[in-house]
């Protein structure tokens, strides 16, 4: 049988962990777990109605968590590449005839000395 960690944390922290033997009857696992959010399912699963709610309301809390969570991740992940697309290297001269540092000719310029723009 399917591992059910994450259901019997959330139960047992929710205080809700007289269900936890009922998920396991329904098989319910951690994606359907994430998924119970239609009235019937829940009144099926949960039928009284105090249990049901409590539950309702902290399923709901716990995936708007996961999903600011995510959120913000995703900002932190623009963020970085966004940061690492900016970086700038000190220019090398590719001219051959002059040494680093001594290039005459400006960053916009492509040298013209040999075919391809090489120097």
């Amino acid at each position: 049988m399917e591992s059910h960690t994450l259901i019997q944390d959330k139960l047992s922290e929710w205080n809700l962990s007289k269900l936890i033997n009922r998920f396991e009857d329904e098989q319910i696992n951690d994606e359907t777990f994430l998924s119970l959010d239609t009235s019937a399912h829940l009144e099926v699963l949960i039928p009284k109605t105090g249990p049901r709610v409590k539950f309702r309301k902290r399923l709901q809390e716990y995936k708007q968590s996961l999903n600011r969570q995510h959120e913000e991740e995703m900002m932190e992940t623009n963020v970085d590449s966004h940061h690492m697309s900016t970086v700038s290297f000190p220019s090398q001269s590719l001219c051959a005839h002059s040494p680093p540092g001594h290039h005459s000719h400006r960053e916009s310029e492509v040298c013209t000395r040999l075919p391809g723009g090489l120097c």
